[in-house]
């Protein structure tokens, strides 16, 4: 095996383990396994494959001749997450004796890593779940009862957990943290900053140029860096999850915008009389790029498990951006409405 590492929840009394397979194994023998534990009297047992209990969900327990049913879910929040038709993707790791032991419930089973529409990643948010009622059957689709506790946890499966036995952080981290920070300046300051430009600093006779040279000059790199963090990270381009899917997305309007941008100035006619389709896709496209990058950085503060504070600083940034963009809009409006007009997209001469 290549990594394996545990969570466990005090409150719950429920800790799990999971132990990822030998990366040279062909796809098919690929088994993940996981150890779960907790005390003799749980109901059941729950893990999800990434967060919150509405995606991919493994539910256990024990029953009362001892045997232990395995069962495949999907779907839930508010309902009840339905067992699927792919129980035999589950199975008991051979060898491994699950039941009661020393007045504790272990239970041993096994997945394969890559199973149709869910993938276990090396760093991967799980979600648990723990419920005190034991289903009424053996039958993997037993109705079960609603979890009194339930929370995410963030691991690495690698080796290289949160923090090191010496406190620092790990490679990982450092190869995150810096993908975060990089991504942030890229999406949330150097960008907003080229929209101001072209929006509130017409007065300048060189702000295309400093419209354009912020995001060819600042954006671009720090976003190919960012991304390139990203991929040593994760050993790999993995489209997993909605972080990763949505920064693809980031990635390849960003170019489309400034290619398009480039056509919009080099076409710009001062007598024009009508507003072309290439300059109203630049408009648009630019404020949706916006729009997503605010909700890109909360998604990878989630994937990573980061603590509520760290989302409390970044809507008080966006808070705080959003007023200070409304109270200059106002001010823009006022002065073009006493005749100071000025086209949104006027091109000056260098």
């Amino acid at each position: 095996t290549i990594g394996q590492t545990s969570y466990c929840s005090s409150y719950a009394d429920y800790c799990f383990n999971i132990t990822l397979p030998d990366k040279n194994l062909p796809d098919d023998q690929k088994w993940v396994e996981f150890r779960l534990e907790s005390q003799s009297t749980a109901g059941w047992l729950g893990i999800g494959i990434g967060e919150g209990m509405s995606g991919y969900l493994i539910a256990t327990w024990l029953n009362n001749d001892g045997t232990i049913t395995l069962s495949q879910r999907s779907g839930g929040m508010p309902n009840e997450p339905k067992a699927t038709n792919y129980q035999n993707d589950l199975q008991l790791v051979p060898n491994k004796t699950s039941g009661i032991s020393n007045d504790r419930l272990v239970i041993y089973f096994r997945r394969l890593q890559k199973v149709r529409d869910s993938v276990i990643n090396e760093a991967q948010t799980f979600a648990w779940a723990y419920g005190t009622t034991r289903p009424s059957g053996k039958d993997p689709n037993s109705t079960l009862t609603k979890h009194i506790y339930r929370d995410n946890a963030f691991l690495n499966l690698a080796n290289m957990g949160v923090e090191s036995s010496s406190g620092t952080l790990s490679t990982y981290d450092k190869l995150v943290i810096s993908h975060a920070i990089i991504m942030f300046m890229a999406w949330m300051v150097l960008l907003p900053a080229a929209v101001f430009v072209a929006r509130f600093a017409r007065i300048l006779s060189f702000w295309i140029n400093l419209h354009r040279g912020i995001q060819v000059f600042l954006v671009v790199p720090f976003v190919i860096s960012g991304n390139a963090v990203a991929y040593i990270a994760a050993g790999g381009y993995q489209a997993s999850d909605p972080h990763k899917i949505l920064g693809l997305i980031l990635f390849i309007c960003l170019f489309v915008q400034l290619t398009v941008g480039v056509f919009h100035h080099e076409m710009y006619d001062p007598c024009r009389n009508y507003t072309p389709w290439w300059t109203h896709l630049h408009r648009w496209l630019g404020r949706a790029i916006v729009v997503l990058a605010i909700f890109q950085v909360p998604l990878g503060l989630s994937l990573y498990g980061a603590p509520m504070s760290m989302f409390y600083i970044y809507y008080a940034y966006v808070s705080v951006t959003l007023i200070i963009f409304t109270i200059l809009s106002v001010n823009l409006y006022r002065a073009n409405s006493k005749g100071d007009n000025r086209d949104e997209f006027k091109r000056m001469d260098d």
